[in-house]
């Protein structure tokens, strides 16, 4: 009886051949695991650091046996069935494509392997631009697999050839090409910018007048988070033209301050101000009070310090020294310190430091009596008139 059932004519197809198309299906799987299994094991017993590139290999290999199996068991149990009219056609391309895309998935899995190369590389290296440079490639690697199968499926349904089927698409790809001119600058953009490497992720640069670090780069653009907290996107087909300020590469930071004092110092007490500006820019190894400034003592970029300019309202005084190495928040501490020194020693030698101001001289003052041309004329008539005016009566 069973064997009258499963010789039953169903759908044109006895019914044994459906059982045993799934037997196939079953079958490829159930070796594909067995696969699976071997794979793994022979990987963990070849590296025996977990984390090497053949226990990554095999793990990506051991991901898509179970979808290969699979595709390959129901391609065959697809043979056998007879399909009436057009379904014929229609399994054995769904059947096909089935396993274009467990073999792609394969391939995709594998872009894994060069991924962690990569990845082993820039943390050797430590370098963020080859840090940025690995999810970048591998997301390009997968485009371009995902590429190629989408080919494959393409050339599967229509029947021509992959060269015909480019042919094909060369006035798509034009007519496309020409309405997204700007994201492929932006493309073209972010190769130069990882080529010329002007910058890596958490450095602070200057572009464009936007100050801030440079949070994340892409394809298409570059992000920065402002000093100010503002998430700045800049296209990169525009950023590789501007210039940029990479901050976090200098190698120190340079002040420039200009100490103004007031017009009617003595030439003694410039000296004495050049003096002690010089003095509490010093570093003595092994002071305590100079520690601080062994940050701008350093190899020949010593503080300068000279009186260089008669201003219109000031004598200017002019500090230059570089701050090393150029962190920003130690730098600010180090100014507020020699700024507090500064006006300290400047209180106490009684130098009086300038500020906007103007000078009005009025007549009748003893101390800076007004001088004009012709004023001792004027004068000389006024005394001449004084003594030939009459005396009055009393």
């Amino acid at each position: 009886m069973t064997t009258d059932f499963l010789t039953q004519d169903f759908l044109g197809n006895p019914v044994w051949h459906y059982g045993f198309a799934l037997a196939c299906v079953a079958i490829g799987y159930v070796i594909a695991k067995l696969g699976h299994f071997a794979v793994t094991k022979a990987g963990n017993r070849f590296a025996e650091d977990q984390n090497s590139v053949m226990k990554v290999f095999y793990a990506s290999v051991g991901k898509s046996l179970g979808a290969i199996g699979m595709s390959i068991g129901l391609r065959i149990g697809v043979g056998l069935i007879v399909f009436p009219g057009k379904l014929e056609g229609i399994a054995d391309l769904a059947a096909s494509i089935l396993i274009i895309l467990s073999f792609g998935m394969l391939v995709l899995h594998l872009v894994a392997v060069p991924e962690y190369l990569m990845t082993k590389h820039a943390e050797k290296d430590d370098t963020r631009m080859d840090a940025m440079l690995v999810p970048l490639i591998s997301k390009t690697l997968r485009v371009v697999v995902i590429g190629v199968i989408i080919l494959q499926i393409f050339q599967i349904i229509s029947g021509k050839e992959i060269t015909t089927i480019l042919a094909g698409l060369g006035i798509a790809s034009l007519a496309f090409g020409l309405a997204a001119q700007e994201s492929i600058g932006n493309l073209f953009g972010s190769v130069f910018l990882f080529m010329n490497k002007p910058f890596e992720i958490g450095e602070r640069c200057n572009i464009d007048g936007h100050d801030g670090v440079i949070s994340e780069m892409g394809l298409t653009c570059t992000r920065m988070e402002r000093l100010d907290g503002h998430l700045v996107t800049i296209p990169n087909g525009q950023l590789y033209k501007k210039t940029i300020h990479n901050i976090g590469k200098r190698p120190f930071i340079r002040r420039i301050m200009n100490v103004t004092i007031t017009y009617d110092t003595p030439p003694e007490k410039i000296e004495e101000a050049v003096k002690i500006l010089r003095d509490l820019m010093a570093y003595k190894e092994g002071d305590e009070s100079t520690k601080m400034n062994e940050a701008i003592n350093q190899g020949d970029l010593l503080p300068r310090v000279y009186f260089n300019e008669f201003n219109a309202d000031s004598l200017n005084i002019i500090c230059i020294y570089w701050y090393q190495p150029p962190a920003y928040w130690d730098f600010l501490e180090h100014s507020q310190w020699l700024n507090i020194r500064i006006f300290k020693a400047f209180g106490e030698a009684g130098i009086d430091f300038a500020f906007p101001s103007q000078t009005i001289y009025l007549a009748g003052d003893d101390n800076r009596p007004l001088n004009i041309p012709g004023m001792d004329s004027i004068r000389s008539l006024e005394s001449q008139a004084t003594k030939g005016a009459p005396e009055k009566s009393a």
